[in-house]
């Protein structure tokens, strides 16, 4: 049985000094979160388009409402869970960016449509029977759209990248009919995802790519005008895109996820918006002078591995001070060489580390501090972390 506690978790850190947080923890800096929200609100508003945001990048109701205060018009969710999680805080206009054909999952989505706006996706006529006789069940209408897959035989996928989705645009108006027809559904349009594309470095590259890959994309919005089926939500665009999808005139929504908190390996790939997330590590250990142990470790920060290097690009950057990187991380250690400013750390130090993937690191933990200037403005649950269902 625990004991009375000791170190305040929620309201009674407000108006304290970052530093005084028990470590490993995570905090998010305020203005610059504020700044990239605004961001990409601003640039989408200016052409048109809906901002719908990808949940599963932050997975706080905290940052959600934040989001739709600054105009998204919903959330974008992975899992019926987070989704779920959604809803139960009065965020009730959802695209679950996801086919849903496992009965188990069908029953909980059925139940989340009684209560919000849920839309799925669709890619195969067995699953538009399946969630029609559900949907008739249980006295609801669900929204489906048709997923195209974004590709051609000069992408990666060739080398194994895949995803679900129609590959032509003739299958996928088939699937849109079938939905359109069934009683229990409505048809509200298509969503693509950019593929492997968001990681090319070269913008223009990067561009050409997409708008290549999107030729699928683009067939289908002609022929479903054609067949009469208007595509009320044309969903696509990410972080890394949302300048190239944001100009396509037929896009409706984009569904931005990291930009809100960023990621190291992310910000070189969309530099309009800058790292607000950071963990807040203790060192525990200096066994060597040119060695310290910090409290962060496997379960705590996401790492690909153990042991790295200044070569790799998943590699969390200490960014407090010079000289100290990350180059171990075992169960709930991460050793720590050190050279110039670096080596006056002692004992009870602090060290922010930008994670280099964000969303995995803010799932190892139950809350999130909002600093602003240096002082906790805000204490927000992570609240859909687990929801993997």
């Amino acid at each position: 049985m625990r004991g009375e506690r000791l170190y305040p978790l929620g309201d009674d850190l407000i108006g304290r000094d970052w530093q005084a947080l028990d470590t490993p923890c995570l905090i998010v800096d305020l203005d610059i979160l504020e700044r990239n929200i605004d961001k990409m609100s601003g640039f989408l508003k200016t052409r048109g388009k809906h901002c719908r945001p990808h949940f599963k990048a932050h997975m706080s109701i905290g940052i959600a409402k934040k989001q739709m205060a600054a105009g998204a018009i919903g959330l974008c969710a992975a899992k019926i869970s987070a989704a779920e999680v959604l809803v139960d805080h009065g965020i009730t206009d959802i695209l679950l960016a996801n086919q849903v054909n496992v009965p188990v999952k069908i029953r909980r989505l059925m139940s989340l449509a009684a209560r919000s706006d849920v839309k799925v996706l669709a890619d195969t006529l067995d699953n538009v029977t399946q969630l029609n006789e559900a949907a008739l069940a249980a006295g609801v209408s669900l929204g489906v759209l048709v997923e195209v897959r974004a590709r051609s035989d000069l992408s990666t996928y060739a080398k194994g990248y895949t995803r679900n989705g129609l590959d032509t645009a003739d299958e996928a108006l088939v699937i849109a009919k079938a939905i359109d027809a069934a009683p229990g559904l409505t048809f509200k349009g298509v969503m693509a995802y950019e593929g492997p594309h968001p990681k090319v470095k070269d913008t223009a590259q990067r561009r050409d790519a997409i708008l290549r890959d999107f030729n699928v994309f683009f067939d289908f919005l002609d022929k479903a005008k054609t067949a009469g089926l208007p595509c009320e939500i044309v969903s696509a665009g990410g972080t890394a895109t949302y300048h190239v999808t944001g100009e396509i005139e037929d896009v409706t929504e984009l569904q931005p996820g990291s930009y809100v908190t960023m990621n190291t390996m992310k910000v070189p790939l969309a530099p309009d918006f800058a790292q607000s997330l950071f963990m807040v590590s203790s060192v525990v250990g200096r066994p060597e002078r040119e060695t310290a142990v910090l409290d962060v470790g496997m379960k705590s920060l996401k790492m690909s591995k153990q042991d790295t290097t200044a070569d790799d690009r998943d590699r969390p950057p200490i960014v407090s001070v010079a000289g100290a990187d990350l180059h171990h991380l075992s169960e709930e250690h991460a050793a720590v060489r050190l050279s110039g400013d670096a080596l006056s750390l002692k004992v009870a130090d602090q060290v922010l580390i930008a994670p280099s993937y964000g969303a995995p690191t803010m799932n190892y933990h139950d809350r999130l501090y909002a600093v602003r200037q240096g002082r906790v403005e805000e204490v927000w649950n992570i609240d859909a972390r687990g929801c993997s269902q």
